[in-house]
């Protein structure tokens, strides 16, 4: 009787083994007699993941946000550089005025084109030749340090094309001056507020331009009041601010400062030859020419009779 029962209990014990293994356990003999899992089974059960096509819609939702969200992170990029050179560009507009009010009610002089026109040693000099309306207002914006971050716009980012006059901090600006109007006595101009003193130009340069340019004459004529022009030269005078990169091409437009101090973005088609104080020469020009008239139209200055 005693032999049977311990013949049983054994095969009790096998059969329960056989049943834990198919279960997924061992057995593990010691105090509290419990059960792990079995390694090998948690290691058959199917792995879960993505299906190519899965994938692939994945990817194509992602190219879609960045397709609708680039051209509104380019057109805030712009914004935020249009902003900054405006802001610029009324610095230079309270200096001009401080300049005013303590020359006399003279505007700056400046004779030509001024190359290193930051350096000292090219513009305060006897020789008038490097006297130019930029270094002038040095005195009023706290020196050269910090005048040199006013010259230029964010947006005009590239150098020359030709590595000739590329700029050279502190003499790097696109701003260009208006040869039509400086040198005069403010009371001369009685339309101020519509005058444009300051344009932009795509390239920055170690020069400061005048533009329009005054040639000889008596009275004298100027030229190139605009530039619209392909590569390699392309440097779209006042078509500087545009979501497509700084391509000109006629579609975009540019910040302007006005003999009264104020400034202002606008469009570059909207642009006249009167906007900078230009009326037209009988035969040749008139003062409502389009901004894609050649550099070289010739033009009489308003405040010069």
């Amino acid at each position: 009787m005693h032999y049977c029962t311990v013949v049983n209990s054994r095969a009790y014990r096998r059969s329960a083994l056989a049943y834990e293994k198919l279960d997924g356990f061992i057995p593990v003999t010691g105090p509290g007699n419990r059960n792990i899992p079995r390694k090998d089974k948690l290691s058959r059960r199917p792995l879960h993941g993505f299906t190519l096509v899965e994938l692939l819609v994945v990817i194509g939702i992602i190219a879609v946000l960045i397709s609708l969200l680039l051209p509104v992170l380019s057109r805030t990029r712009e914004a935020a550089k249009t902003t900054k050179c405006l802001s610029n560009m009324r610095q230079l507009g309270t200096a001009l005025i401080m300049y005013i009010n303590e020359n006399k009610n003279y505007l700056p002089q400046q004779i030509t084109d001024v190359n290193s026109f930051a350096d000292p040693t090219v513009y305060d000099t006897p020789n008038p030749a490097g006297w130019n309306c930029l270094a002038s207002l040095i005195i009023y914006l706290n020196g050269v340090d910090v005048a040199s971050t006013l010259w230029s716009c964010p947006s005009a980012t590239e150098a020359t094309w030709t590595g000739v006059a590329d700029p050279a901090p502190p003499s790097d600006t696109n701003y260009m001056v208006n040869a039509a109007v400086i040198g005069h006595r403010m009371n001369r101009i009685s339309d101020a507020t519509d005058i444009i003193w300051i344009q932009e130009d795509r390239f920055r340069w170690s020069v400061a331009w005048q533009r329009p340019y005054a040639m000889g004459g008596s009275p004298p004529r100027y030229v190139a009041w605009c530039f619209e022009n392909a590569p390699p030269w392309g440097q779209e005078y006042s078509d500087v601010h545009n979501v497509s990169g700084n391509l000109g091409g006629n579609v975009g437009g540019g910040n302007l400062a006005f003999l009264d101090g104020h400034c202002e973005y606008r469009p570059v088609g909207s642009l006249h030859p009167k906007d900078f104080g230009l009326i037209g020469i009988a035969g040749s020009s008139t003062s409502n020419d389009p901004n894609t008239v050649a550099q070289t139209v010739p033009y009489y200055g308003s405040f010069d009779h």
